[in-house]
């Protein structure tokens, strides 16, 4: 297979995957890194929509991502995260899944705050994960399966400014 052959069908499993599993939009207009392993059997898809930069976080099939995972990975990779897309764009997944791990935990208590409940979300499953990175300080890194650390993958640089108005 080519690589602009290669290239198109990443996109289009892109470009329909997304749609279907976080409710929106973003065509892919540039591949900035494909496959980076962010693990033994998980890797990364880094891309343009836009003018923002998203990051596609897939674990292998038969293997479990978190969103403790995902934050792991983001700060492994050198990325820094403006926003976690929910699945289904339920703006409280993140927190339900969290209220499950924490009653499995304590399943006599009744009562909770969000202080409680901060942790057990850092437990829901995330598997495939997309996040709109905010700022890369130089690099991005890939996981080094054989050496068990970090590495970089290829130089690369930028930093979203917020606009208040």
């Amino acid at each position: 297979m080519k690589v602009s052959e290669y290239n198109l069908m990443r996109q289009r499993e892109c470009n329909e995957l997304i749609p279907r599993l976080f409710h929106v939009y973003l065509p892919v207009t540039r591949f900035l890194g494909e496959d980076i392993e962010t693990g033994p059997h998980s890797y990364a898809v880094l891309f343009e929509s836009g003018r923002d930069t998203y990051a596609l976080l897939m674990a292998a099939p038969g293997h479990e991502q978190t969103l403790g995972d995902v934050q792991r990975i983001a700060k492994g990779m050198g990325v820094k995260v403006q926003r976690f897309f929910p699945p289904e764009a339920d703006p409280l997944y993140f927190y339900h899944e969290g209220v499950k791990h924490f009653q499995k935990a304590y399943p006599a208590r009744k009562q909770w705050n969000k202080d409680d409940i901060r942790f057990y979300q850092s437990l829901a499953s995330y598997s495939p994960a997309l996040i709109r990175i905010s700022a890369i300080n130089g690099s991005i890194r890939r996981f080094n399966v054989h050496r068990n650390e970090w590495q970089t993958a290829f130089e690369y640089s930028f930093r979203k400014i917020p606009v208040i108005s």
